[in-house]
């Protein structure tokens, strides 16, 4: 499902997100993507699910946790795929 995870929409441009910033939170890529948040955690789930991204949580006293997303070094190789592809289109 690997492929199928990267084709989807807003994948491509969460992925160059989360490259830019060691550690991100949920809250903050919600803000930027302003995407439905179940959609969202969704994608982030399945990239994760992928070993593309890692999940950390952190607790203020008993509220719901915080998510925040790494990309991984699997996830830097995507980066690199999409490159290629880039490369590929513009060398026709």
């Amino acid at each position: 499902m690997l492929f199928g995870t990267l084709a989807k929409k807003h994948v491509k441009e969460l992925m160059y997100r989360l490259k830019e910033e060691d550690e991100i939170g949920f809250s903050k890529l919600n803000e930027e993507f302003q995407l439905n948040k179940s959609f969202l955690s969704r994608i982030l789930r399945e990239l994760e699910s992928e070993n593309l991204v890692s999940r950390r949580e952190e607790r203020e006293n008993k509220r719901m946790p915080k998510s925040y997303y790494a990309i991984t070094e699997n996830g830097k190789k995507v980066i690199d795929l999409y490159e290629l592809e880039q490369e590929i289109r513009e060398n026709k």
